[in-house]
Formats: C-alpha cells, structure tokens, sequence
C-alpha cells in the first residue's frame, strides 16, 4: 500500500480498460506547432522535435529522473538539455548576431518582421528568414489548393496573413487572434491584448474601475489603457488613425457623417467613435451572471432558495423560490415589522436584558428586543459564536449550561462538545450503553470504521474506538505533534536541493508541486511497518522504488489530505487533482481490481499508480476534456493535456504507428511519446 501518488505533474492519464498508468511526454501546443530547426528557435517552454516546436517536459527536483531523458536535467521547472545554456534575453545586446531579443517569450530569434530580414526574404511564423519566392509548406498553399476568400475558411496560417498576430484554426477553419504567449507586462503583448498571469489575454486592460490601473506605458482612455505611443491604428479607439510619424493617435472624421466600424458607436457630442458597450443578448453572460434584456448588461444571479437561512442581507428572505426584501418587494403580514438591515420580517418581542428572557426561536436579546440570530441583522461571528437555528441565539465558545450551545451540543467542563446521545431527536448510544446528560456510559469498547462512530473522548484505530492520545491540554510527548487527537512524529523538514545534501540514509524529495527546494526524509525498506522509523511514523510507499518514514496518516475517506501532514490512514490513499495542488482527497484502498466489492456507491477498484483505490468510473468519450481522477478518459482514448501550464486535457486515441490513426480526419498522424508509444494528432 502507498499513501500518496507521486509524481503528481501533467503528464497523460492513459485508460486501458480499469488500468490507469502514468506516462510523461512532451506535449504539443493547442495550436499547430511552430517549424523549427533547433530549440533555440521554439519558444522558451518548448523544444525542437521533428523540426516541429513541442512544450517540454515539465518536473521538479523529485520527479527529474523520472521525466526527464539521460541528456537532460531539471532548469526552472522543465527538462533541458545539460549542455544547451537557457538563451534567454530582455535586449538585442544578448543575442549572438544575426539573431535579435524577442522579449515578449525572452529569446533570441532571427526575425520578428520582415524588416529584419534580407531584402529578398520575409519572416515566417517560426521566426526564420525565408526567401519570398520559396516560402515553406508551412505558411504557403498551391494556388490550385487555396481556399476562395469568398468562403471565409482558412486551410492554414498562410491564409490568415492579411490579419496580424492570427493563426488558423482547422477544425473550425476560421482565423483566430494568436493568444497565450508569454509576458512580464502589457508591453510584451500584441496590440488589443494585455498581460494576466503572465500570458497574453485578448482584449485591451480594463480602467474603467480607477484609471492608474494602466501600466507606465499606456494611458485610460474610454474606460480602456491604449498605448500612449501608437505604432498601428490597432493601437487607438475605433475611428481615430495613428499617425505614425509622431506616435500619437488623430481624431478621426466626423461619425455623425463618416460613421463608424461594426464594433463602434457614435459619440455625438465629441463627434468620435466609441467601443460600444457589451451587449449580453449576443455575447452572453459569465455562469454567475444573468443577462438583463431591457439594459442588455450582466447582472447577479437572482439567488433561488427554499428557507431564508439561505438568504444572504438585505435580500434576507425566501419568498416563492427567490431572495427578496421587505423593505421594497413585499410587505410584512400584520403583527410584524420589518427589518431593513436583514430584509426579514420578525414578530414584535417584549423588551429583554439577556437571552434567558427570551422565547425560542426568537431567543437573542439585542438592543433590549428579543430576535432571532437567523432572521435579523444580529451578527453570531462579530461575538465570536455562531447561530443556533433552533433557539435563534448567539451560542459556542465557552459555556455554563446546555443553553449556550448549539442544539446537537451539550456543554461539559466549561466547553460546548457534540451530543453522544439524544433521545429526542434519536440519537442512541450502543448497545449495553446508557445515556446519561447526553453522554453514553458503560458498555464496552466499541467497534468503528471512522471516529464518528466512537465517543467524543475516543477515536477510531484499527476498528476499535480507542481514548484520545491528546487535545488541546493534553500535549504529545517530545517529538511528536497532536493531530486529529492523535500524536504522530514531528517532521524536521531540512531543506535541500540534492541528496547530498540529506546524508546518509535520507533522500531529497520535492514535497510541494509549487516550489524548485524539497525537503530531507528518512528511507526505509518494509512498506506498512515502523521499522526504522521514528515512534509515531510508519515506512510509506511512495513510488515503486521509493519508501520514506513519514506520519502514520488518520485522514478517512473523502477527507482532504497532503503529502506529509494530514495524510491519508492505512484504509485510504491520496490523490491529487493537478500537478500545482497542494492538498488532495483520500480514496478506499481496494483489493478485487474490476469490482465494486466494498466500494462506496459509483465507485469501482481500479489501479492508480501503483495503488488499487475506490475511484469512479472514467466519462469522457474521444475529444472530451478530461482531468485528473473524476474526468479520466474512456477506454482506449488517452488524456492529454495540451501545454505545461493546462489545467485540463483532451482525450485522443493511442498509436504506435500511422496507420493506428487512419479515419480520424485532421488526426492522422502518431505523435511519439516520450515513454514510449503514442497518440492520434496533427
């Protein structure tokens, strides 16, 4: 057994039937892929394969030997070749000559335009000068082959030329804006796109909010940040040309007589044309949004309900399915006022000192009136406490009698701890047990599958509800820390960069997906055993050759769980959702492969990595999006995730050889890899 899945970084979730193996290759862009002669000439996160640029392959210090191949090493979170420098660049003068500084992607390239070129050669998509007369197969298409202008398709880049910064999208055949490349600021990106989290976006930065959040470089200008030198007409509002001699953009003709483009309206006052607002009945709305048809504007989801707990102030009411006020969409019935702060009606109440004046469920005395916590504007966490529904007080935290607690609580040394029993509401004790002031006694030592099964001074270990080791007074013994009421060896996480630096007996294991450092641990050698390890620890199974003395984890099923803290028990295993998440959840261990033989519901025994786990069943078909456990693909199809950073994949078929792929359209060709095999693309 193995309590976590290792590595955890993108790579292709492969479904064979019920057997889920990890592979790691290099992945191809969402669009075609640049022509290349060697790496220098691909974008920083990508290499030169087959004279096609492919992303490279992304790892960390634990996961390098795995992933990368026996040329490469692990820089800046990709493999790169040990004898090919970074190449990176911010200026010309760090380019070797004749190459100059593409400092959006910070690399050196031949070309960025045609102007850097001899003047018999233009710049192709790959950077590469290119002598007009024999452009490559890649941005050039047989005058008998060319699609007529008139259909509006393209077939590839080339016809999309007349259109800056476009490529084509041959599935859909239409040109699309260029978008994601990388960036350190606006500046980097092509005009009409701004930089966000360090990859090119469509559209010009938003100022409507404050105009200082335009960069240095640019300026607020109708609600949006143009440049404030302009190089193209692209670079200045609809309507106004930029004259290039001097950089600055001119106003432009008068609309009121010229007009304006599709995507603009007429000022008539400054006679210029305008963005027109965002009309939601055509460009729709995000999914937290509703369109409003007489403002043609995005607006808050009206929020449905079917209690007013469900309702948030000033909207605090459930009327007819929707959150609504009684200080303006209905009146209160008689006998009770309204309470604008909240938007809730509540009965008139006798004046009150405490909340022991008061009736339930409008128990809480405030401001001298008695109210309800849930249906007032009487705020339980500026006190420290929360609501009880039932009695309508402020209750938790410390206590003196059962009324400053929750209804499921009861108060015991001061404190408000959950019922064990209540026959009031049917919750009994065990058999042979007695409930005694919501608290079971006698009886003897219970058996159980997680701690909610065991008393409130117990847990549950090895099926049997066992007496808590400590809690908030009760402190471990030196060495250990309390979790979960149980103590478990402190971790002395030395940091490290090499095994070297561990010693002997430890191993270097990058423990967080988000950092280039890990940590030192103890090897070991028998899996599900203390062995050498620390009292408190067990030796855990991490990949199929490595074994590391790490906590012995009290997590139980669907709990979240972690790589070194808050690890998953003996019963369950870890798994994450992507290669950047740093907590993941804990799935039942299994035995039968192929069987649903104590598994929860919806759930089946299938392998994942190397553990058999209660997983659910895979749902995506072939060109679905797919994604960690819960959207794996469907049998024979592969996930692929289509750059370093994606956050999901799409599934495509497997191959070995070309002619795997025959009948699949644009996917005809087996791109190989890395492991071995292959998958059906462009």
């Amino acid at each position: 057994m193995m309590d976590v899945f290792l590595p955890r970084h993108k790579g292709w979730f492969v479904s064979f039937g019920v057997c889920v193996v990890v592979l790691w290759a290099a992945c191809t862009p969402s669009t075609e892929p640049l022509p290349c002669d060697t790496s220098d000439d691909c974008p920083n996160a990508q290499r030169c394969q087959q004279r096609k640029c492919i992303a490279r392959v992304r790892c960390s210090l634990a996961s390098a030997a795995l992933v990368c191949l026996p040329s490469e090493a692990c820089v800046d979170g990709f493999c790169r070749p040990n004898s090919t420098p970074q190449g990176k660049c911010t200026v010309n003068q760090d380019c070797e000559q004749p190459k100059i500084c593409d400092t959006a992607a910070q690399r050196c390239v031949r070309c960025l335009r045609d102007d850097d070129c001899p003047i018999s050669e233009r710049c192709n998509l790959a950077n590469l000068c290119t002598p007009k007369n024999t452009e490559s197969t890649a941005e050039s298409v047989p005058d008998g082959e060319a699609i007529p202008e008139s259909t509006g398709k393209c077939a590839s880049d080339v016809d999309c030329k007349d259109k800056p910064n476009h490529y084509c999208d041959l599935i859909a055949q239409i040109c699309k804006v260029r978008t994601g490349s990388s960036c350190q600021s606006d500046k980097n990106c092509p005009s009409k796109q701004h930089c966000v989290n360090n990859a090119c976006t469509l559209g010009w930065r938003s100022c409507s909010a404050s105009p200082t959040a335009c960069e240095a470089e640019f300026e607020c200008r109708n609600n949006l940040c143009y440049p404030k030198v302009c190089q193209t007409d692209e670079d200045c509002e609809p309507g106004r040309p930029c004259n290039q001699q001097f950089g600055l953009c001119q106003a432009g003709q008068d609309c009121t007589v010229a007009g304006c483009p599709s995507d603009a309206q007429c000022n008539a006052t400054t006679k210029q044309c305008e963005p027109k607002p965002a009309d939601c009945t055509t460009t729709g709305c995000p999914t937290d949004q509703q369109c409003n048809a007489t403002t043609k504007k995005c607006e808050p989801k009206q929020a449905g309900c079917t209690q007013n707990t469900e309702c948030s102030p000033p909207k605090g009411s459930c009327r007819q399915g929707q959150c609504q006020t009684c200080a303006s969409e209905f009146t209160c019935s008689s006998g009770q006022t309204c309470d604008a702060a909240s938007g809730r009606c509540q009965t008139a109440q006798a004046t009150c000192a405490k909340d022991a004046d008061c009736t339930p469920p409008a128990g809480a005395c405030s401001n001298s009136r008695c109210v309800s916590c849930a249906s007032s504007s009487l705020d339980c966490t500026n006190l420290g406490k929360q609501c009880d529904l039932v009695s309508g007080r402020c209750v938790g935290g410390t206590c003196t009698d059962n009324t400053g607690c929750l209804s499921t609580q009861f108060c015991k040394s001061g404190g408000c701890v959950a019922k064990e029993c209540d026959p009031a509401i049917g919750l009994a004790c065990a058999a042979g047990e007695t409930c005694t002031n919501f608290e079971c006694t006698g009886g003897g030592p219970r058996t159980c599958t997680s701690d909610s099964d065991c008393k409130n001074t117990q847990y549950c270990k090895s099926g049997t509800c066992t007496t808590k080791e400590c809690s908030a007074t009760q402190t471990c013994p030196s060495g250990q820390t309390c979790q979960d009421s149980r103590c478990v060896a402190s971790q002395t996480k030395k940091q490290c960069t090499t095994n070297t630096t561990c010693g002997a007996g430890s191993t270097c294991v990058g423990d967080d997906p988000n950092v280039s450092y890990g940590h030192c641990y103890r090897t070991c050698t028998t899996p599900d055993t203390q062995g050498i390890c620390k009292a408190g620890e067990i030796c855990a199974q991490i990949t199929a050759t490595l074994t590391l003395c790490l906590p012995i984890g009290t997590k139980p099923t669907g709990a979240t769980c972690g790589i070194v803290d808050n690890r998953c028990d003996l019963n369950n295993v870890c798994f994450f959702a992507s290669d950047t998440a740093t907590t993941g959840l804990c799935y039942k261990r299994c035995t039968t492969v192929g069987s649903a033989t104590g598994c929860p519901s919806s759930t089946s025994c299938e392998t994942i990595g190397v553990s058999n786990a209660c997983v659910p069943p895979p749902t995506q078909n072939y060109l679905g999006t797919c994604a960690g456990i819960t959207k794996r693909c469907k049998s024979p199809n592969i996930c692929v995730y289509t750059s370093s950073t994606a956050s999901s994949g799409t599934c495509y078929k497997p191959c070995t050889k070309n002619s795997d792929c025959s009948g699949l359209g644009l996917y005809d060709t087996c791109q190989s890899l890395q492991n071995g095999g292959g998958f059906c693309y462009l």
